[in-house]
């Protein structure tokens, strides 16, 4: 077995923390690792989506770090296992060149060994790492139940990788099957109509029931193309909308400083989280009595 030794440069930074909770099953890995390798600190770090590594699991972190679980990466011992996908084996880190970090001196860090925890496409995501208080020749015996148990960890960072790619694909298939049925009810639905207004009333009832939508309302422009005048559904029924939920009566098709009409001209879908966000980007538009979001559509 070989190992790379090297160097870790880390400027002290302050900055505020976030917090990684504790995992149970890394908790396991770490009180494991801390009693076949007899050291004091032992810690399970993955990197999060922003520019610290958290600990799930940890023995011996004190002070602020067993309250947060978190180091900053540039901070962070462990980051040349991450940059590098290589273990990491240091007798005397105080001996080492170029190597400072708060954590370092706060955590009291003297020998370290990390091994890279490496996830189901092949990227490095964390470290196990051992830490002791004294200088330390790491023995074959030591950094191979090291390693060991750094494979174990990545197993289960893998099989929640592949968990949660199960569930969305579960998630996925479920949305697929319910659109499929709302088409399926639509093109039944349709079937029957032999009416503008009934086509109406299967579109804007479509948006109340299928969707759940508080109001649907449905834009047509006039016979000479000039002017978008609305329909609303209420409780399944096509109604004349004097103030739909994004504007009111009828529209000039020129009129851009419209949201509904900017749909049709563009041919692009417009969303909108609330009322307010639509007002931001359209300031003419009618004050809405619907409180929540706003699809406008074009077909």
């Amino acid at each position: 077995m070989t190992h790379t030794p090297g160097s870790v440069a880390a400027p002290a930074t302050t900055r505020a923390s976030p917090v990684t909770p504790p995992d149970p099953a890394y908790e396991r890995f770490a009180r494991l690792l801390s009693a076949h390798l007899d050291v004091p600190i032992a810690l399970v770090s993955l990197k999060r989506d922003d520019d610290y590594v958290g600990f799930p699991g940890a023995v011996g972190l004190t002070g602020a770090y067993a309250r947060t679980r978190v180091l900053a990466i540039e901070d962070s011992f462990c980051r040349q296992v991450l940059a590098t996908g290589d273990p990491l084996v240091l007798p005397d880190v105080r001996a080492t060149e170029h190597l400072d970090s708060p954590a370092l001196r706060e955590l009291d860090v003297a020998a370290y060994a990390g091994y890279p925890v490496v996830d189901t496409s092949g990227v490095t995501v964390g470290t196990l790492c051992a830490i002791t208080h004294e200088p330390r020749d790491w023995t074959e015996r030591e950094l191979t139940v090291l390693a060991d148990l750094a494979e174990a960890c990545a197993t289960q960072v893998r099989l929640r990788q592949e968990s949660a790619r199960a569930r969305s694909a579960e998630l996925a298939a479920t949305r697929r099957h319910r659109n499929a049925r709302t088409l399926l009810h639509v093109a039944e639905a349709l079937s029957a109509t032999t009416t503008v207004d009934e086509v109406l009333d299967v579109v804007t009832g479509l948006v109340v029931d299928r969707v759940g939508a508080l109001h649907g309302s449905v834009a047509l422009a006039d016979a000479r193309g000039k002017v978008l005048c609305w329909v609303r559904c209420e409780d399944g029924t096509a109604v004349d909308d004097a103030s739909s939920p994004a504007v009111a009566g009828g529209e000039e098709v020129g009129d851009e400083r419209s949201p509904s009409v900017r749909a049709v001209r563009s041919r692009e879908p417009l969303y909108f989280e609330d009322f307010a966000t639509l007002r931001e980007q359209f300031p003419g538009a009618a004050p809405s009595d619907v409180p929540g979001a706003a699809a406008l559509l074009p077909s």
